[in-house]
């Protein structure tokens, strides 16, 4: 070791060479300081937010919502989605919602396709 280390510095690290608890307790604290850490959950997300912190784009986060998947209200021209809402359609448990069944008639025409049913009604 450096003989240029401050007297404090070199007293500890005598100590430690000393005393094989006092190292293995250094190692765990050091070790705790180290772990990585859960973000804190928020008590709401706006899409940009949720996205960022499940590695997602908005689109995806904007598109569970419109699918009705999410839960969220839009304020102010951007949707908040409460923790809740979030940890629900998390959920492994969560039941997927229930999609149209049927052909979806898209023809560009859809006041000419809605008078012919009621013709073919008729």
């Amino acid at each position: 070791m450096s003989a240029t280390l401050p007297p404090l510095v070199r007293a500890l690290l005598d100590a430690l060479a000393e005393h094989p608890d006092a190292r293995a307790e250094l190692r765990r604290v050091l070790a705790f300081e180290d772990a990585p850490r859960a973000p804190e959950a928020r008590s709401a997300y706006t899409a940009a937010t949720l996205a960022a912190e499940l590695g997602v784009t908005t689109r995806a986060v904007r598109a569970a919502i419109a699918r009705g998947d999410l839960t969220a209200t839009k304020r102010a021209g951007r949707w908040i989605i409460a923790r809740h809402a979030v940890e629900a359609w998390a959920s492994p448990d969560a039941a997927p919602r229930a999609r149209r069944r049927g052909p979806v008639r898209r023809s560009g025409r859809p006041m000419a396709d809605a008078l012919d049913a009621l013709d073919d009604a008729a």
